[in-house]
């Protein structure tokens, strides 16, 4: 997975490059994602990876951080690895 187009795609739609350098930037802190943000990111995140998230499918926690949502992109590419953190962790991200 390309981590570097995944924030690249989120600053795009999100107008804003602190995501870019800041993994851990608090989308809730700072305004929240709006829904035009989040349904635009998911439309491109599903187009460049061939993959379907909805944002029903997402616990409303995936998207706080950009690190978050890089796991939860990673979790939907690679759904071995998402059953993996289901097994040995209290958070999974996609939820099918």
């Amino acid at each position: 997975m390309d981590d570097q187009l995944v924030l690249e795609i989120l600053a795009r739609v999100c107008r804003d490059d602190t995501v870019l350098y800041s993994l851990d930037y608090d989308f809730c802190d700072n305004g929240g994602l709006d829904d035009r943000c989040i349904a635009e990111f998911f439309d491109e995140i599903n187009a460049n990876f061939d993959i379907s998230i909805t944002s029903e499918s997402v616990a409303k926690d995936a998207l706080r951080t950009p690190r978050k949502i890089l796991k939860m992109v990673q979790n939907a590419i690679f759904p071995d690895d998402a059953l993996y953190n289901l097994l040995n962790s209290e958070q999974v991200y996609v939820v099918d």
